[in-house]
């Protein structure tokens, strides 16, 4: 009888230290995935400042650009004889379209 109940209680506080240690490991993967993913949002964020500054960065290098290609516009034209002139003209694109005629044979 005795060894029947020794076998139990063997049997019982190997159960108890698998469940102990099961619920130590889930416990220590919970932690792991936790701060996984706390790291993961910090490192995204991070990102998406860093692209933003970037994005920035280009926006501010275009506009140089555009300011560049005009002035180098402007001396070619000016080497052409063409000059500036304050007078506007705008053109109206909401008339009735009108259709061109060519011959082919010409």
């Amino acid at each position: 009888m005795t060894r029947k109940r020794t076998h139990t209680i063997d049997t019982q506080k190997l159960a108890v230290l698998c469940v102990g240690s099961l619920i130590l490991v889930l416990f220590a993967l919970y932690i792991y995935f936790v701060s996984a993913s706390v790291l993961h949002v910090v490192m995204r964020q991070e990102v998406e400042q860093h692209s933003a500054a970037l994005s920035s960065e280009i926006a501010q290098l275009e506009a140089r650009y555009i300011h560049a290609q005009h002035a180098v516009s402007e001396q070619v034209a000016s080497l052409e004889g063409y000059v500036a002139t304050e007078q506007k003209v705008f053109i109206d694109r909401n008339a009735a379209p009108t259709v061109a005629l060519s011959s082919v044979g010409d």
